[in-house]
């Protein structure tokens, strides 16, 4: 089954990354059995996980007539080099990378494909559902949602931080044979500096339906089920390894047009965070005067009414 599924081309691969979260796992399956466009081929990258866990979730789904394949890596390689694994072991139009603690909605396949064959474009996200949740014993608790920013990803807006995630974007797979694969050399911010080299050559289009979910665990009892976002200083240093190299590549080339936008993206990024700050601490002491008045107006009401 596994070979078959290897030989044949699909429209859309489907790369998961996952290690040592079945339960998850079986979350990313069951959103995928509910989509309304169905030719992918769904490529399960074990990075250095439980092989005999991940064969027997892949198993069910497959048994319920959902193409599927799976690569195992006996120690862990890293996300970007998981992500290329699956990507050159498959056959496919297009890419999205699905990691096993994100989810789809039911169309987001038949409109992203749709779009992308319509257009001239090469690739395109939808707008994103920033989804926080808790992990207990195995179980997910919705905690609360917001949506992620739902600006457009021009180049201007991508150099100050990454301005969507793996899970809303499909892309055409010629993309790499233009811009390369995602480099493995980075622990985390692979999909951001990857969306960069597309920038270069393409624009990033958008649908504004909310067809993804960003899934942020605020706590949990299982260590692996805490993602990368709560690596905060991982994260801070490879931005700022991504940015250093692209600035030392075109200073030594001569040109530094793109090394002048990562520079003015950083510090603009820097202003923005900033602000935010400013405009929260304004918004809390509002609704701390707000608490107060309607203290005192309770008190001065009650102070009549006992007279």
């Amino acid at each position: 089954m596994q070979k078959e599924t290897e030989s044949q081309f699909y429209t859309i691969a489907v790369i998961t990354r996952t290690k040592n979260r079945p339960f998850l796992l079986k979350r990313v399956a069951d959103k995928l059995l509910l989509q309304s466009y169905r030719d992918f081929v769904w490529v399960v990258v074990n990075d250095g996980g439980d092989a005999s866990e991940v064969e027997s979730v892949v198993e069910h789904y497959r048994s319920r007539h959902m193409p599927a394949m799976v690569l195992h890596n006996e120690t862990s390689v890293g996300m970007e080099a998981a992500a290329n694994l699956g990507i050159k072991a498959s056959r496919s139009k297009y890419i999205h990378i699905h990691d096993d603690d994100d989810t789809i909605e039911r169309e987001f396949y038949e409109k992203a494909s749709e779009f992308l064959s319509a257009s001239k474009t090469r690739s395109v996200t939808v707008n994103i559902t920033e989804v926080h949740e808790v992990v207990e014993k195995k179980a997910v608790r919705l905690s609360w949602v917001r949506p992620w920013d739902t600006g457009m990803p021009s180049l201007s807006r991508m150099v100050c931080i990454n301005r969507f995630v793996p899970i809303s974007y499909l892309y055409e797979r010629s993309l790499h044979d233009d811009v390369g694969y995602y480099d493995e050399s980075l622990k985390v911010c692979g999909d951001w500096e990857f969306y960069l080299r597309v920038l270069r050559i393409s624009d990033i289009e958008k649908i504004p339906d909310f067809l993804a979910n960003y899934h942020i665990r605020d706590n949990s009892d299982e260590d692996s089920a805490v993602n990368s976002i709560k690596r905060e200083f991982d994260h801070q240093r490879y931005d700022m390894l991504v940015r250093n190299k692209l600035l030392r590549t075109e200073l030594a080339s001569g040109n530094a047009s793109m090394a002048s936008l990562v520079t003015a993206g950083a510090q603009l990024w820097d202003t923005e965070r900033k602000l935010w700050g400013i405009e929260q601490k304004g918004r809390e002491a509002f609704e701390l005067k707000d608490r107060i008045l309607r203290k005192l107006r309770s008190n001065w009401l009650l102070n009549r009414v006992l007279r």
